[in-house]
């Protein structure tokens, strides 16, 4: 396996989407988009919601869930570094080597949310769905 291919992954999404400030935090307060792509399946793509809660002001942010498994991709590429414990167990129980387990588990879990990719979770908070531009329609099966 190619240890690189976060690398690849990341320069792909640099060359097509424009981060901006704010914590890329997305908000249903009508506030500008805080992320502006290049293409409109990457936009489409950052429309999703991974991750939403209420500020104190109980104003509802959320984060996109490309973000989102990105970031937990990148906590069990640190982890599985950081602790042997697990990584040992998962050298003895497979036999791979130790770059492609590491890839292998971030991997795994970058995609343990994609159902959050669905019709059903996305409408869970209609209001983000409105007010991210997702179209109706654009999530089918």
């Amino acid at each position: 396996m190619n240890e690189n291919i976060f690398r690849k992954i990341g320069e792909e999404l640099l060359k097509n989407i424009r981060i901006c400030p704010d914590n890329n935090v997305g908000s249903v307060q009508g506030k500008n988009p805080l992320i502006e792509a290049k293409t409109n399946n990457v936009h489409r793509f950052l429309q999703l919601w991974g991750k939403a809660d209420r500020d104190e002001s109980q104003n509802l942010i959320w984060h996109p869930l490309a973000y989102h498994m990105l970031d937990v991709a990148a906590v069990a590429w640190v982890w599985l570094q950081e602790g042997p414990n697990l990584k040992d167990l998962f050298l003895r129980i497979s036999g791979l080597p130790e770059k492609e387990i590491i890839l292998l588990a971030s991997i795994a879990c970058a995609l343990h949310d994609v159902g959050k990719a669905t019709v059903y979770f996305q409408n869970k908070i209609p209001e983000i769905t409105r007010e991210s531009g997702l179209r109706r329609g654009y999530l089918r099966f």
